[in-house]
């Protein structure tokens, strides 16, 4: 998303080794020469495009627990495949979320740690950047969605992401400061309400923990993830001309960003999400193309 003056300037051709923020931060670039990209599932991955019950579905978070990947659509609709096998992505099955609805963005999702033993699964927390219910937990399985909570809080600036981290926690990302082509993104952590609450609401102002960071203010904010105590923050378009795609890698116990990854040269797609297969590859969701990326990072990632 870090699209700077520094970066306007520069053709496709020209590796960028850094970014340096206004206030004088560096920050390093992943370039693609440190990773292989490659386009899979093509034509099998569906990315949106066409219409459910008048509702456009384009394409938007995704989430992958051992060998299947749940990629979700905007109001909630779910398509699954079985990606044990990355060169023969097949598909299993596709049905609305418990909790679908015409307003809900699914922008992010990530799943808990707690497996249920009826489905083999852990929870799904999907986040929207609508007013209201800002995330539904559900009970996700290969054949269907209960929504068992729906989470609001009284939040004062809109919120892109809401997911629960490997960590247990609530994570959430909203704009306190936007405008211009840097704005300030808020990261929350939240303690997560007891399942027993069906209706839960978060208190903005007893956070556990958070930070403010410098995003570009003239990108889209896409998924987020948070594992192994980094948060993944997606930005980007699919706009011709716009290197603006990108990976945020903050390093959680340091509250900074560590790591910025170039994605402009894994696909002309617009990013969503990504989630992770192993520690040295993700699998980045888009729309507006009808493949997914693979991304094989050299040195450990995750």
């Amino acid at each position: 998303m870090l699209i700077f003056l520094s970066l306007l300037s520069c053709s496709a051709e020209e590796e960028i080794e850094e970014i340096v923020l206004d206030n004088g931060e560096v920050i390093p670039v992943t370039n693609f020469y440190e990773f292989s990209s490659r386009t899979i599932g093509e034509n099998v991955i569906y990315n949106g495009g066409n219409r459910y019950k008048g509702i456009m579905l384009t394409g938007q978070a995704h989430a992958i627990y051992n060998n299947y990947l749940f990629r979700l659509l905007h109001s909630g609709y779910c398509y699954v495949y079985d990606i044990s096998d990355i060169d023969d992505i097949k598909f299993i099955n596709k049905f609305e979320l418990g909790s679908w609805a015409s307003s809900n963005h699914c922008n992010s999702a990530q799943f808990g740690n707690e497996v249920q033993p009826d489905t083999g699964f852990p929870l799904l927390y999907v986040g929207h950047t609508s007013k209201g219910i800002l995330c539904n937990v559900e009970k996700i399985s290969l054949t269907g969605s209960e929504t068992i909570q729906s989470i609001t809080m009284d939040n004062p600036i809109p919120i892109q992401e809401f997911i629960i981290g490997d960590d247990g926690y609530l994570w959430t990302a909203g704009c306190a400061a936007p405008g211009g082509a840097q704005s300030i993104v808020l990261f929350q952590k939240f303690e997560r309400p007891p399942l027993e609450e069906k209706e839960a609401k978060i208190n903005w102002d007893n956070p556990i923990d958070g930070f403010e960071a410098i995003e570009s203010g003239n990108s889209i904010w896409q998924g987020m993830k948070v594992y192994a105590n980094k948060l993944y923050f997606v930005t980007g378009s699919s706009l011709r001309g716009r290197r603006d795609r990108y990976i945020s890698v903050y390093d959680l116990n340091k509250k900074k960003k560590i790591e910025s990854i170039d994605i402009n040269y894994a696909s002309d797609g617009e990013p969503e999400d990504i989630d992770f297969i192993d520690d040295q590859t993700m699998l980045l969701g888009m729309y507006g193309v009808k493949h997914a990326a693979l991304l094989n990072f050299n040195n450990k990632i995750k």
